[in-house]
């Protein structure tokens, strides 16, 4: 199993969330940090967009104390 694959594997068991929050938690980081460095294009706005909206819509049917951690507000 290549690495990264079994790390990710883990790190959705230990925190026990989605793929689908796992990859918009990891491209709204990823977003964010480049939007640090110069201002974001407007495909990497929509995408930005996109994957907050994803998140949003995991999150509506979860308690609270399980809601994924936005640090990106």
């Amino acid at each position: 199993m290549n690495f990264w694959v079994h790390v990710i594997s883990q790190l959705q068991q230990t925190l026990r969330i989605s793929n689908e929050q796992l990859i918009c938690e990891v491209q709204i980081k990823l977003l964010k940090d480049r939007a640090i460095v110069k201002e974001l294009n407007k495909d990497e706005a929509q995408r930005l967009q996109i994957y907050v909206s994803i998140l949003d819509s995991l999150n509506k049917n979860k308690p609270s104390e399980e809601r994924a951690y936005r640090d990106w507000e």
